[in-house]
């Protein structure tokens, strides 16, 4: 049975929808490079502003995929993505993730994002990203992410499904005019798909077929 569990209508769809603000982007979303990037040490940001109001305030989904090492040196590749809280005050935009141990902190300039880490954040991440395009793909950890901020009970991942992993497709889904990203949760222990999700391109609209 398939559900839609959230949409960019402005009101329920049953009871399992969860409704998005209005649309209106305060960050300049897509994929930015890091400034110096060489054969051995370069890296990406993705971001994605995200309008969900089961999510407090603005906010962006982001990933981060970079690689630092030499010719000498066996690169070190560190890949993350999280959810960030927009915060502007006095016309200068900052993204923030402040967790209890670590903190991201993202300084919007432009065409640039300065990112700083402090606490366990791994350094590797630090430097200035330059915008490149504004094309946005879905990667595995930002679908894992983008997942897991929905309540648990509408997204089946639950303490029973636990432990869980969530697969991405490689190739999209195309329904009528609509584009969607394809991905499964699977039981880890049981190794048994438990649900299936189709997400819109913009991350507007997630529909879950129970397994």
């Amino acid at each position: 049975m398939k559900k839609v569990i959230t949409s960019f209508l402005l009101m329920f769809l049953l009871c399992f929808s969860v409704a998005f603000a209005a649309d209106v982007d305060v960050v300049k979303c897509g994929t930015y490079i890091l400034d110096g990037s060489t054969e051995y040490t370069n890296g990406k940001l993705i971001i994605k502003q995200i309008h969900n109001k089961n999510i407090q305030g603005d906010q962006f989904i982001f990933y981060f995929d970079v690689m630092r090492g030499t010719e000498t040196q066996t690169p070190k590749v560190t890949r993350y993505s999280n959810f960030a809280a927009i915060d502007k005050k006095d016309g200068k935009i900052k993204g923030v993730l402040d967790l209890e141990t670590k903190k991201l902190e993202f300084a919007f300039d432009g065409d640039k994002i300065n990112v700083v880490c402090s606490g366990f954040f791994p350094k590797d991440l630090e430097g200035s990203y330059t915008f490149l395009e504004s094309y946005f793909e879905l990667t595995q950890p930002m679908a894992v992410a983008f997942l897991e901020t929905l309540p648990p009970p509408m997204t089946s991942l639950t303490k029973v499904n636990r432990p869980y992993k969530i697969e991405l497709a490689s190739d999209k889904v195309k329904k009528g005019s609509i584009m969607y990203y394809s991905a499964k949760a699977v039981n880890l222990n049981t190794k048994k798909v438990f649900a299936r999700y189709l997400i819109t391109e913009d991350l507007k609209q997630v529909i879950l077929e129970n397994k």
